[in-house]
């Protein structure tokens, strides 16, 4: 039966070939090579992403760098109303309203605004907060979580509006979240240091 099915592959593949003109010789793999002198902000990238408009960005240690298929930009890290400030970025990652989070390598994660090309402020937040993770969940909510505990940000009439998790158990001392996700009933679930937690803030 295996012989059969490698031989059924091989016919495909050879049928295919005489259809198409294809020739293994014809094979051209292409590559560049991206440094600073092309645009890329620091030429050590920790992450590339793909936003839903196509557009590739790169994660370096100078900030981060959107490439449209033909130039390779870095973005600004200082704007008017926010400032990107640890440049050393770790990871990225899009939520469903055009907004990229940017985690940096000392957990402060930032939101870049991708309609408006810009970082924009997070109300509610403390500027000494610091966040390790930051996920969208199947509500449209967007978390923030790590060693200080849990933040939930929803996007109201264009602005991101975000409220603090601060319901944990009066003898414990450690606000460390582990994980974050919804359950069947569409309840949020804590993974803390000292067990599962149910938020109650948000009603469902």
């Amino acid at each position: 039966m295996k012989a059969h099915i490698i031989r059924y592959i091989a016919y495909c593949v050879a049928a295919l070939s005489l259809l198409t003109g294809f020739s293994a010789n014809a094979l051209e793999i292409r590559s560049v090579k991206f440094s600073t002198p092309d645009g890329l902000s620091d030429n050590t990238v920790r992450q590339i992403y793909q936003d839903r408009e196509g557009y590739i960005w790169f994660a370096t240690f100078n900030g981060v760098s959107r490439f449209d298929g033909y130039h390779i930009v870095p973005f600004p890290q200082r704007t008017k109303d926010r400032t990107l400030k640890e440049p050393r970025i770790r990871a990225l990652n899009e939520d469903s309203h055009g907004h990229l989070w940017v985690r940096s390598y000392n957990d402060e994660i930032s939101c870049l605004d991708l309609n408006k090309g810009k970082f924009i402020e997070i109300e509610g937040q403390n500027p000494d907060e610091n966040y390790r993770y930051a996920k969208e969940l199947a509500d449209g909510s967007v978390w923030l979580w790590g060693e200080n505990g849990a933040r939930r940000i929803t996007y109201e009439e264009g602005r991101l509006v975000s409220q603090r998790v601060n319901q944990f158990p009066a003898n414990k001392k450690s606000r460390r979240i582990n994980f974050i996700e919804l359950d069947s009933q569409g309840r949020t679930l804590l993974g803390a240091s000292q067990g599962l937690l149910t938020s109650s803030l948000f009603p469902v």
